[in-house]
């Protein structure tokens, strides 16, 4: 998996996950669920990804109907590689809660695994896949060139399009297309989320003319 990974590694910070523990299945009490939450984090922390599987597995058989342990042990069979497991599982758990984005990512985590893309599923709600483009790196300009006193690194950037749907880049990958863009200042940095990011004085946004590449 890429560093930048959608279900645990989120956008421009490393956290475990993007909800707060809370159940879905009305048995599940607070305090249970805090204590489930902390276990899950250790694993990962700890990269554990065998015994994260294990433990995903155990929560879901006591907490069936919830819908984030559902994404956890999703998220856990992409982790550990099982990428088809991961799509197998988590079928049916779309179909019960379509609007989920936690399951909607972690199938989409296991198809590009794979080499697939989004239209190799059938969805019942598709999400939005976001793709690195000219458009991305003209919003970056916008942002840029609207706080010119500001210092912004690239995971600043690219936590922009974090409510936009599936970030379908890295970092890496968009540090090196602000790096290729005249429009913008990248001062080098060994780590390329920390890399900061300025636009360059006088610079504008480039049209183009429909149908143009």
């Amino acid at each position: 998996m890429d560093d930048d990974a959608n279900i645990l590694r989120f956008p421009g910070a490393c956290v475990v996950h993007r909800h707060r523990p809370g159940p879905v299945d009305d048995v599940w009490d607070d305090d249970d669920g805090f204590e489930d939450w902390e276990g899950y984090a250790a694993l990962v922390e700890a990269e554990d990804y065998p015994a994260l599987v294990a433990y995903c597995e155990a929560d879901v058989r006591r907490h069936p109907r919830d819908v984030y342990a559902q994404a956890r042990l999703g998220g856990a069979y992409v982790l550990n590689g099982q990428y088809q497991t991961a799509i197998d599982f988590l079928g049916p758990c779309h179909q019960g809660c379509p609007e989920s984005g936690d399951i909607q990512f972690a199938i989409l985590d296991a198809l590009f695994a794979l080499g697939r893309t989004e239209n190799d599923f059938a969805w019942v709600a598709k999400p939005v896949v976001v793709r690195l483009d000219r458009a991305i790196l003209d919003r970056c300009w916008e942002y840029l060139r609207r706080r010119p006193r500001g210092a912004y690194v690239v995971a600043d950037l690219k936590a922009l399009f974090i409510m936009d749907g599936y970030i379908k880049f890295t970092c890496a990958e968009l540090h090196q297309a602000l790096v290729a863009d005249s429009r913008f200042k990248v001062d080098a940095a060994d780590d390329p989320h920390g890399a900061e990011v300025r636009v360059v004085r006088g610079s504008r946004v480039r049209r183009v003319r429909p149908g143009a590449p």
